[in-house]
């Protein structure tokens, strides 16, 4: 869902609202609020990025991704904090979910 539908309320948002952090929040919440209705339990991960008129980078992200950006010059940056079980654990399980790696329950 999120790979067809962010795209397509990331672009309606762009037209609507002020920034384009505005954009990205409100279409993530939108995607998410939708996988909600629609009984989504399974995670997703995506990262969008923003080029504005002034050439200004604005990137957002869910899940476990990464963004970087490179320079011609070879230079690379991250955009982005890598996702912590230790550190989200008690976010994810108040919203009512659970953390599981290749062993079983973490």
């Amino acid at each position: 869902a999120v790979a067809t539908r962010l795209p397509e309320l990331l672009k309606t948002a762009l037209a609507a609202e002020a920034s384009p952090a505005d954009a990205l929040r409100s279409s993530f919440a939108a995607c998410e609020a939708e996988a909600a209705v629609g009984g989504e339990k399974s995670g997703a991960c995506c990262c969008a990025a923003v080029v504005d008129a002034t050439r200004r980078l604005t990137v957002a992200w869910l899940g476990d991704c990464r963004a970087l950006v490179a320079s011609r010059s070879g230079a690379i940056q991250r955009l982005t904090e890598d996702h912590a079980p230790d550190r989200e654990r008690a976010r994810i399980e108040a919203a009512g979910g659970f953390l599981v790696d290749d062993d079983g329950l973490c």
